[in-house]
């Protein structure tokens, strides 16, 4: 990225082209508007040298460095002067902790408002919310908590947010390196209170409607089937708890208790435990609590979860189905069955015992083995840190 203000100097004089007609054609705007919203990405992103860098030729495309007017080469980008205001005047090591906040509580704060950059914005912003490096996690979350919930005029900027994070599960689904910060990102949201009141339609690509809410349940569920990341369970498990004790929306509510009775059958014995100590805390907040819902409750409290699985936790688990008024998953016949399910991955096949929605919010599809996940082994994830 060191010569990338040279390289835009050259594509500005080879950006226009002819079409067929003879009609000139000047794509030289989007070309202005996809590299300032890329740059805008990278920002965000949860790499210290990456986001250092892209912050470094976004401000020297739109501020200039050593009175080198470079803002020329982008100025047909669209809204140029609205994104122009949201770098500072000045450029400090936004590797610092006080640079984190000037970048997130200022350049994206603005940026993510402006629309053709929105998306950019965010992209970068939610993996940020959901990384593991303290110091980033912290500027981030608490810039897009304060953005969020500063009035009630916000509620286009909520529904941008919300839209963002499905759109990010259907896109990049079952890559962990983008999911998994998504769904961290989820379970502070709403954990912040930035989604409170929020009300929302969403329609899926098989053209059902459904409160953003369960279209995030069923997202999360669907991440989590198949997956042998124990903590990538909890993080489930903590963003499910807030819709499993939602009151307006029954759909969403059976989602998220569904998924988390789920991991209560799930090998792992901290899933189990973890998933039966949300559920029964999501129960217990309910204002109206019947007789079964309480049962539900002491079965629950019971202290074997941890154990290995038998014959007395299986039925434990059915008897809480019932409770609930929540109807078993049905389990696949035979472990020929398993396999064929297995060999082709949709979010209407993908083990329907374990967290996969009845009603599949999409009809992406993609061979078991097609791409190696970077995650899958330490090994691999070596090879990928090294990238």
């Amino acid at each position: 990225m060191r010569a990338f203000v040279e390289v835009l100097r050259c594509f500005q004089t080879i950006s226009k082209s002819t079409d067929d007609s003879g009609v000139v054609v000047d794509e030289y705007e989007t070309k202005c508007t996809t590299i300032l919203g890329v740059l805008l990405k990278q920002c965000g992103e949860k790499i210290d040298r990456t986001r250092t860098v892209a912050f470094e030729n976004l401000y020297a495309l739109l501020r200039g460095i050593d009175n080198d007017d470079n803002s020329v080469l982008v100025s047909k980008a669209n809204e140029f002067e609205s994104i122009q205001a949201c770098v500072p005047f000045d450029a400090e090591d936004i590797s610092s902790e006080a640079g984190l906040q000037r970048v997130f509580s200022n350049c994206l704060t603005k940026a993510v408002q402006v629309s053709p950059y929105a998306d950019y914005a965010l992209s970068g912003w939610v993996a940020s919310t959901g990384a593991v490096t303290e110091s980033l996690a912290k500027a981030a979350t608490t810039a897009l908590l304060s953005l969020l919930s500063e009035d009630e005029d916000k509620v286009d900027l909520k529904e941008k947010v919300a839209m963002h994070l499905i759109e990010t599960f259907d896109t990049h689904s079952k890559i962990d390196r983008v999911t998994v910060p998504a769904i961290r990102c989820v379970d502070v949201l709403f954990t912040g209170g930035a989604f409170d009141f929020l009300n929302l339609t969403v329609t899926s690509l098989d053209g059902l409607s459904k409160d953003y809410r369960t279209a995030l349940s069923d997202k999360i569920r669907f991440e989590c089937a198949g997956t042998r990341d124990v903590s990538k369970y909890i993080l489930a498990a903590n963003a499910l708890s807030h819709v499993a004790s939602c009151t307006d929306c029954i759909e969403a509510k059976e989602s998220a208790r569904l998924g988390l009775l789920a991991m209560m059958r799930n090998k792992f014995p901290r899933v189990r435990q973890i998933a039966s100590e949300v559920l029964h805390m999501a129960l217990s907040s309910e204002d109206d609590v019947d007789a079964n819902t309480e049962e539900a409750m002491r079965m629950l409290t019971a202290r074997f979860w941890e154990a290995p699985m038998n014959a007395e936790m299986k039925e434990a688990i059915r008897a809480i189905y019932a409770k609930l008024g929540l109807e078993i998953p049905k389990q696949q016949g035979t472990m020929t069955a398993k396999k064929d399910a297995l060999k082709t991955i949709t979010e209407e096949n993908v083990v329907p015992d374990m967290l996969a929605s009845s009603k599949a919010p999409t009809t992406l599809a993609r061979k078991v083995g097609d791409t190696a996940d970077e995650n899958s082994s330490y090994q691999s994830l070596v090879e990928f840190s090294g990238r």
